[in-house]
């Protein structure tokens, strides 16, 4: 309902031209289905980022924002730096219109320290699902007289660590969070263990958390994975949850079972992992 309505305002400020003198920030402001984000915005003095030229905007809805669990990753939205630098993680300093937009790449957002926005194209069927940092573009294409505005249905959170998989793994740097499994794992092929302790090499890892992984696992799953005389399976499995030279989002979309999407990275896990990779869904 919140897109509709975005795209039934954006109608109406074509039909009167007044889309030409409306900014990034305008826009926003006028539109009912962004009251908090406007509030957000102005409360904490963030205006002056969203009427800069030439830049665009990656923006979630009131009810995208309401539903973003801000403690999860440690944020205080009362903060004004916090805000700020989760907003400006939300913003480019280019236009990107969707047809600019390919698979695997990246922008560095206005986020103070320049993180990264990373793209993925899938396919859900016969349309392409464009995301960022896994928040679907839900519409797109939105002119201002400053720049663009996508809306997208999730809040981008400005996570990141100068850690390499491999450390990440022994330590993550989000609170609740172990991989003792997946480290312990990764013994079964060194070559890999020494790739993703490398900075110079790229890898997106479905890394079950302990907490997860242990608890609901069969006791004959166990009994496989535990068999160390199998280690030609066990680095297959290893394999499995790996995705070398390739940064892969989970899309909102996942969460609502998207069996095409599920089944396109699956695809991709073994063509790209290049030593006879399985995948089980």
């Amino acid at each position: 309902m919140d897109v509709v309505y975005f795209l039934f305002f954006f109608l109406l400020l074509v039909c009167s031209g007044g889309v030409k003198t409306k900014t990034v920030l305008e826009i926003i402001q006028y539109n009912n289905s962004m009251r908090q984000v406007s509030s957000y915005i102005g409360r904490h003095g963030l205006s002056s980022y969203f009427d800069q030229q030439n830049i665009t905007a990656f923006l979630p809805t009131d009810r995208v924002f309401r539903t973003y669990h801000s403690s999860v990753y440690g944020y205080n939205m009362s903060d004004t730096v916090t805000v700020e630098s989760l907003f400006l993680y939300h913003l480019v300093g280019r236009k990107i219109q969707v047809s600019d937009i390919r698979d695997n790449t990246t922008a560095h957002s206005l986020h103070p320290s320049s993180y990264r926005l990373y793209f993925n194209i899938l396919m859900d069927g016969s349309t392409k699902v464009y995301s960022v940092n896994g928040a679907v573009l839900v519409s797109t294409d939105i002119i201002a007289s400053n720049g663009i505005i996508h809306i997208i249905d999730r809040v981008i959170a400005p996570v990141s660590s100068a850690k390499t998989l491999h450390d990440y793994l022994l330590k993550p740097d989000m609170p609740a969070l172990e991989f003792r499994s997946i480290a312990m794992a990764s013994i079964i092929d060194m070559e890999l263990k020494g790739n993703t302790n490398n900075s110079g090499y790229v890898f997106t890892a479905y890394a079950p958390n302990d907490s997860y992984l242990i608890p609901t696992m069969p006791e004959y799953a166990k009994d496989i994975l535990y068999d160390v005389s199998n280690l030609e399976f066990l680095k297959k499995v290893v394999h499995a949850h790996t995705i070398p030279d390739y940064v892969q989002f989970l899309p909102s979309s996942w969460r609502s079972n998207n069996k095409t999407i599920l089944h396109e990275l699956c695809q991709l896990t073994n063509l790209q992992g290049k030593r006879g990779n399985v995948c089980y869904v």
